[in-house]
């Protein structure tokens, strides 16, 4: 027999939509625990200028996510990288 879970369609699509707004990034962080590399979040705040609030959930192995309260800050973001 096979594990399976059912998930409410109305909830994955909310799932989805949440996701729509997260950026996912590599930051090396070789010899450092992944606790020290959230001291990288107030350097990140001083140069991303938005106007919602985000955090950085890390992933593991150099990984990390970034969830934004909205698109106009993630597309801000998105856009200042590739100048």
């Amino acid at each position: 027999m096979k594990n399976s879970i059912t998930v409410p369609e109305e909830e994955y699509w909310d799932g989805l939509a949440s996701c729509q707004k997260n950026l996912m990034a590599y930051y090396p962080i070789k010899g450092r625990k992944t606790q020290e590399v959230h001291g990288f979040q107030p350097k990140l705040e001083g140069i991303w200028k938005i106007n919602g609030s985000w955090s950085i959930v890390p992933l593991g192995h150099g990984y990390f996510q970034f969830p934004f309260s909205n698109d106009a800050d993630l597309k801000t973001i998105l856009a200042a990288s590739t100048r």
